[in-house]
């Protein structure tokens, strides 16, 4: 059996602070990679759903007026509703905060809105071109939306 040296003896607690504070630095590096890689994917949803309405409105753009379409609004799970403003009518206080309106109520060059606007840390805001609504309309998240041909623009509406 060897002896310890007397430098052995003290050696040996800060080894294990050393270890634990590496394994914790590990798992620290670890939830922060994770939760950026929900965030990105998240954000790729939202490019995904918004690439795609833009691509069923270019559709429905060039079908003879009253023709339509069905889409599904797609979105992450924080994302409660989109919601589509073209300056038309009120919008409904019901639906959105007072922080919520008065911004989209100042957004003259947006029409698509992702709300609560503070769900992710990424744009929340678009500008679709060629559509129109009668008046502010939201759509919840895993629901259904209309896109309506009307000649020179597409209404969006509510699946009958």
């Amino acid at each position: 059996m060897m002896k310890n040296k007397r430098g052995q003896l003290f050696a040996e607690p800060f080894m294990w602070i050393l270890a634990l504070l590496v394994a914790a630095l590990v798992l620290a590096f670890g939830f922060l990679a994770i939760s950026r890689l929900q965030e990105t994917f998240a954000q790729t949803t939202v490019i995904d759903f918004k690439n795609d309405f833009e691509r069923s409105v270019n559709e429905v753009y060039y079908l003879d007026a009253g023709s339509s379409k069905i889409l599904k609004v797609d979105l992450p799970d924080r994302i409660r509703r989109a919601c589509f403003y073209t300056g038309h009518g009120n919008i409904n206080r019901q639906l959105v905060s007072q922080i919520e309106a008065s911004v989209i109520e100042q957004s003259k060059n947006k029409n698509m809105f992702l709300l609560p606007y503070d769900a992710y840390k990424f744009e929340w805001s678009y500008k679709i071109k060629d559509i129109k609504t009668s008046s502010f309309i939201c759509f919840d998240n895993k629901k259904e939306l209309k896109l309506v041909a009307q000649g020179n623009y597409v209404e969006i509406a509510r699946p009958s």
